[in-house]
């Protein structure tokens, strides 16, 4: 799936590449259509690199609040 997201110039793959856990190769005994690759990456480090990078993209505004009410 990460292989196929490409916004912001493929920043979920970088981002699992740097704080990656392990790497597990899936389903290596049976045909292409089925491999997969795995990873686990380390939960605060994720966030903290995505966000950083966000952060610091050239171009993106990001906008935090909180909702107060539902409007349903």
């Amino acid at each position: 799936m990460v292989r196929e997201i490409d916004i912001l110039g493929g920043l979920m793959g970088f981002a699992a590449d740097e704080t990656c856990i392990q790497f597990k190769r899936l389903n290596s005994s049976k045909g292409p259509a089925v491999r997969g690759t795995r990873v686990q990456s380390d939960k605060k480090k994720y966030s903290d690199f995505v966000t950083n990078k966000l952060r610091t993209q050239a171009g993106l505004s990001l906008l935090e609040g909180e909702v107060k009410r539902d409007l349903f």
